[in-house]
């Protein structure tokens, strides 16, 4: 912060000298007030920086103009009413990045940043795969970004594909998710992930073992997040059989050693609602490390099945 002050009053004291950059032919990152913008903390510090750079003529150029937004909108949300007044009165010609930096910056304001993407397209900029992910953030209306992703070429990005099955299972619209799925040309694990984990939570217990068998054949390796979904709708089954086997698969991958608190808590919530207290016992004993949760499912599976002695061991151990 000291250093910043310091930086701001020796630009300041040169204003009025010869300088050895030219901003108006060359403005790179290392242009000395990026720096400085780029290392400010404080908004009156901002207000002098952009009072200099108001100055030096740097004020609506657009490279200057991207790195004085991005500060004052992205870094420091605080400035959110800067940045709309700098961009509103001095971004006569924004680019692509400016308009993704104020639609990002606006993603709470669905009404805002809709209206800000219809500008950009009226001015005959289109848009990037970092546009449709900001107005993803910013609204529901996922089924019109969905369109304009297929229109304008941008749905082959997987993380794209991947936000829009996110957000289309969030709306619980689980036929449209799986439609962007399959048309992935080459899922990866992710997009696996996503979906046997939202088939499992949601009871489709069939469509998940079809996409993890798939998901295996293709070489692809399930991920704890994937392990954890189906754990939990075995114990929605109460299908020990089905949990046990599962488990069986996690060990046989599981490296020397390795432990996982979450993984361990969601064996261990699987197997007492399956009513096999005994391989819960067993699952609890070995978690190296033991929270909270981990306690208490102990103790609700005894009291469920009737062993409130052993409930209340384990209450008074916690």
């Amino acid at each position: 912060m000291h250093r910043c002050g310091q930086g701001i009053r020796f630009l300041s004291s040169s204003s009025n000298t010869q300088i050895n950059w030219d901003p108006i032919v060359s403005l790179e990152l290392n242009h000395p007030t990026i720096i400085l913008l780029e290392k400010c903390c404080l908004r009156d510090h901002f207000k002098q920086i952009l009072g200099q750079m108001m100055r030096t003529n740097l004020i609506g150029q657009t490279f200057s103009m991207s790195r004085l937004l991005l500060c004052s909108a992205i870094s420091h949300p605080e400035n959110l009413d800067m940045a709309l007044l700098l961009f509103n009165n001095y971004t006569p010609h924004p680019n692509l990045y400016i308009f993704n930096t104020m639609i990002n910056t606006l993603s709470f304001l669905t009404n805002q940043s809709f209206a800000l993407y219809n500008s950009m397209l009226q001015s005959g900029i289109y848009p990037d795969k970092h546009t449709l992910l900001h107005l993803l953030q910013a609204s529901q209306e996922v089924k019109q970004i969905h369109c304009h992703a297929v229109v304008l070429g941008l749905l082959s990005y997987g993380y794209l594909q991947n936000s829009l099955i996110k957000i289309y299972l969030e709306n619980g619209l689980v036929g449209l998710a799986y439609q962007v799925f399959k048309h992935i040309p080459v899922l990866d694990a992710v997009s696996f992930n996503i979906m046997i984990v939202a088939y499992a939570k949601r009871g489709y217990g069939l469509e998940a073992l079809e996409l993890f068998l798939e998901m295996l054949v293709s070489g692809l390796e399930p991920d704890d997040f994937t392990n954890v979904g189906f754990l939990v709708y075995c114990g929605q089954l109460g299908n020990a059989k089905l949990g046990k086997s599962v488990h069986a698969w996690i060990e046989q991958r599981k490296s020397n050693g390795s432990s996982n608190l979450i993984l361990g808590n969601a064996l261990l919530d699987m197997y007492v609602k399956c009513k096999k207290l005994e391989f819960a016992q067993g699952i609890f004993d070995t978690l190296v490390e033991k929270e909270i949760i981990s306690w208490n499912t102990m103790i609700a599976g005894h009291a469920k099945v009737g062993e409130l002695d052993l409930a209340m061991i384990a209450g008074h151990d916690l």
